[in-house]
């Protein structure tokens, strides 16, 4: 039996999405969000996934998954609190907080200019895509190239020049993004302006 991982929000977990406990074995990746967030996604047996996102001090991703891992491997058959807020209690002192989701993980990310920005890095292991929204916050319709580039840098697109009306969301569901996620890197370019992203994994 491996060790059970525990998490809870500070909200008494007593109720649905403040605590969260999975054998460490089910733990299936553990990427970064942002600067100051990590996620550890598990697999919850039910061919779908929760997500537990971490809050961190900034740039301390590698110090916090290298304290999960050695106490993993410390603790056979223990319960190990990775962020208990409830009790003030963190298996690395610079983790702070922590939000539970089940059933996937959400990603948000606000584009602008016109380079293009890489959305899913092949490295980070995450789940396949349920779905992506792309919502137009500029003033004006955009242009869309949403593509994959794989390691010997040649470019397929999912769209191309797609004009996303101002004030509208264009949404994509699983079957339009679906790729192998081990083997190419997703990467969204804009015309002019800015969009919100929503990547939903399940």
């Amino acid at each position: 039996m491996s060790a059970l991982m525990y998490f809870a929000t500070g909200d008494g977990g007593n109720a649905i999405g403040e605590s969260y406990t999975a054998p460490s074995d089910r733990l299936y990746s553990i990427h970064p969000i942002s600067a100051t967030t990590l996620d550890l996604v598990f697999n919850n047996g039910n061919d779908d996934f929760d997500s537990i996102r971490l809050t961190i001090v900034s740039n301390t991703h590698k110090t916090v998954i290298n304290a999960i891992n050695n106490a993993i491997n410390q603790s056979y058959k223990s319960l190990i609190a990775i962020c208990d807020s409830d009790n003030s209690s963190f298996i690395d002192s610079n983790i702070t907080d922590c939000v539970i989701s089940l059933g996937g993980t959400t990603t948000v990310v606000n584009i602008s200019g016109t380079v293009a920005v890489e959305l899913i890095d092949i490295n980070t292991k995450s789940t396949p895509i349920k779905s992506i929204s792309l919502a137009n916050t500029h003033s004006a319709d955009v242009a869309v190239d949403l593509y994959l580039k794989n390691a010997g840098g040649t470019d397929y697109y999912l769209l191309k020049g797609m004009v996303v009306p101002v004030a509208t969301t264009l949404v994509l569901d699983k079957d339009d993004v679906n790729y192998d996620i081990g083997t190419y890197n997703l990467y969204i370019k804009l015309s002019v302006g800015s969009m919100g992203v929503i990547i939903k994994n399940n």
